[in-house]
């Protein structure tokens, strides 16, 4: 069939160095195929209606001086014709209207060849019934918080540094049959980026990259937020990733 998407924005810039935005945009979501019933062994097709989200943010952006800036948005998601399963193994649109808040934050600073980012994120999801009990933030972490350096310590060569946290975090079971509350801890890891950039080897410019992910192997999970397989994924260890790239 077909749906309407409406957008728009408003930006209002009270002082030289202070803008603020106001945003309202819909989005949807249409069911995939295994929603749709593929994998019934009746080969019954379930009349599904897309996700419907409606988003409202409202947003800061505040310059300090020209080396320090701040950004805040604030927002509310509201979706409706959400997809759950049944306890037939179909899938149904609910009747629920699901709201989220949340809000983040940025902050950028720069000196000389540094340059830094503190960013941080709050949500808060509607309370869920599930295993005999509302839950808020269910499968949705609360807290995450992300810290970025980057040194240029020559003009070819680059150093950046990023932290990312997670809080601890409360999950299905991810065994529909296994109807339990599971609690994934908080984590951290490190990653880091070499960068050498515009090697001159005869008419060719080089540039190489070397990416270190999860620097000290820290041992993390995530949640299994659509319920159909373990109930957690433990995450890699310590990754190398080399990049190499010629313009000629």
């Amino acid at each position: 069939k077909s749906i309407f998407a409406f957008r728009s924005g408003l930006v209002y810039t009270p002082f030289q160095k202070t803008s603020v935005r106001f945003l309202f945009g819909q989005a949807f979501r249409e069911p995939n195929i295994f929603e749709l019933g593929a994998s019934s062994v009746n080969n019954v097709v379930n009349e599904l209606n897309p996700v419907k989200m409606n988003t409202f943010e409202v947003g800061i952006n505040h310059s300090f001086t020209s080396n320090l800036i701040t950004n805040i948005v604030a927002y509310k998601n509201t979706a409706t014709n959400f997809i759950e399963p049944t306890e037939t193994g179909g899938f149904i649109n609910s009747d629920n209207v699901i709201n989220v808040f949340g809000i983040e934050s940025q902050l950028f600073y720069k000196t000389g060849k540094i340059r830094s980012e503190i960013s941080y994120s709050y949500v808060k999801k509607d309370a869920d019934y599930y295993a005999g009990v509302n839950t808020v933030n269910l499968g949705v972490y609360p807290h995450r918080m992300t810290g970025g350096l980057t040194c240029y310590l020559t003009d070819n060569f680059t150093l950046n540094s990023r932290i990312n946290y997670y809080s601890e975090i409360k999950a299905k079971h991810g065994n529909k049959d296994v109807t339990e509350i599971i609690t994934i801890p908080s984590y951290s890891k490190v990653d880091l980026t070499f960068s050498y950039v515009k090697i001159k080897v005869y008419d060719a410019e080089i540039t190489t990259q070397l990416l270190v992910t999860n620097v000290f192997t820290s041992q993390f999970y995530q949640p299994n937020v659509r319920i159909g397989g373990p109930k957690e994924f433990l995450q890699h260890g310590r990754q190398l990733f080399c990049n190499l790239i010629v313009k000629f």
